[in-house]
């Protein structure tokens, strides 16, 4: 798997914040890859944030949910996609208790969509996901692990919910076949910088691995 260079990427939750940057660095510094975005545009996803890549021609836009398995089955056989780098997410801590059910429908149902997909379609070589400071803490400047001190102010829905995908992730290698190419952003890293760094770890560029 190390060796695999993508040529087409399914970039989902694309519009969202940090997704946008890692999107429009990757149609700017990869014109040969075909970039798919896929977003349902809902409270946490703004359009305006891929203006950048719009022109380009190797970009194409597509609004859907990824608790869409017909539309996510469609998506990787008509583009011939090869990698997929999975950003959906919801944000905003407080909406995983006044609407949790959302929250959890959202997060963990729409990846169980992209896995079980993901094996149907069973030509993907390369699955980042993409997850969260809630997770892995925050680091600090005299410490490079991405992996921080969790602690029980953060044991909270947003946290479980969003450290179960990361669960499920390590164990798809199994259950579904998957490659697992993981990586995480830690709140504190600049947008920029992470967008870069992630981008390169999509297109199979050498970036560090941060121990677990």
């Amino acid at each position: 798997m190390g060796s695999h260079t993508p040529k087409n990427i399914l970039i989902v939750g694309a519009a969202g914040f940090i997704a946008s940057h890692v999107a429009n660095k990757l149609v700017r510094s990869y014109p040969d890859y075909k970039m798919v975005v896929l977003d349902k545009l809902d409270y946490c996803s703004n359009m305006k944030n891929l203006i950048p890549s719009k022109p380009s021609p190797n970009f194409k836009f597509v609004k859907g949910d990824i608790g869409s398995a017909g539309l996510v089955n469609y998506l990787l056989i008509t583009e011939s996609i090869d990698t997929i780098m999975h950003c959906a997410t919801q944000t905003h801590a407080d909406n995983s208790f006044g609407n949790s059910f959302e929250f959890t429908k959202n997060i963990i149902y729409g990846t169980h969509v992209l896995l079980e997909a993901c094996e149907v379609n069973g030509q993907i070589r390369k699955f980042s996901q993409v997850s969260t400071d809630g997770v892995y803490g925050e680091t600090n400047e005299d410490n490079n692990s991405a992996r921080g001190d969790i602690g029980s102010a953060d044991l909270v829905n947003y946290l479980l919910i969003t450290e179960s995908i990361d669960t499920i992730m390590h164990y798809a290698t199994q259950t579904h076949k998957v490659p697992d190419m993981g990586s995480h952003t830690p709140k504190n890293i600049l947008i920029v910088g992470a967008a870069g760094f992630i981008a390169s770890h999509v297109a199979n560029k050498l970036v560090r691995s941060y121990p677990d």
